[in-house]
């Protein structure tokens, strides 16, 4: 009896110990990653590397595809909760610069069907974003491009590249706003 009594009470300690490191209100902790802070958005100077990746939708592409226009590069997993609140912001990106801008969203989720259950539950005003030509959902199941040439270190992490392939501004972290990414990709 006394036992079962000290296991409990250890368990409910934990369990506060737990609730008072954890969030459950769906914003981004900023002890649980570097954002918010001046180091947020850092330059990031050099040409984007050639590197060659499959979407979602099984069609091929290089890095190289893309010459001409801004893009994004959006390193994020489904089980990544800063990463879930910026998605539609990405989006919303995309549909502002449908012409101009190419949002490279990829997941280092080990499964697939973690990435669709995902793109599947959004609602369908950012459904449709997701289906625009310049949106592309890249599976990095062997983090070959996150971990191996870009050196991700913490998700989510976005790379600004400009029209002639130079990358400008890495952004760690979800604390940003559509303006501030605007006035980034204008500048």
């Amino acid at each position: 009896m006394k036992l079962n009594i000290l296991i409990l009470v250890v368990i409910i300690l934990l369990g506060v110990a737990l609730n008072q490191t954890i969030d459950f209100s769906g914003k981004p902790q900023k002890n649980a990653v570097p954002i918010a802070n001046t180091d947020t958005i850092k330059s990031r100077t050099g040409i984007l590397p050639d590197f060659s990746m499959t979407a979602l939708d099984g069609k091929q592409y290089q890095s190289r595809d893309f010459s001409g226009k801004m893009l994004l590069i959006n390193f994020w997993a489904s089980w990544c909760i800063p990463c879930l609140i910026e998605f539609p912001l990405l989006l919303e990106l995309a549909r502002l610069y449908p012409d101009d801008l190419v949002l490279l969203a990829i997941s280092s989720d080990l499964d697939e069907s973690a990435i669709r259950r995902f793109t599947g539950k959004l609602d369908r005003k950012n459904a449709n974003i997701l289906a625009q030509d310049n949106v592309l959902i890249i599976h990095d199941k062997e983090s070959r491009i996150t971990f191996d040439i870009f050196k991700t270190s913490l998700l989510p992490e976005t790379i600004t590249v400009n029209r002639q392939q130079e990358m400008i501004h890495k952004i760690v972290g979800a604390d940003w706003t559509v303006e501030e990414i605007k006035t980034l990709l204008e500048q």
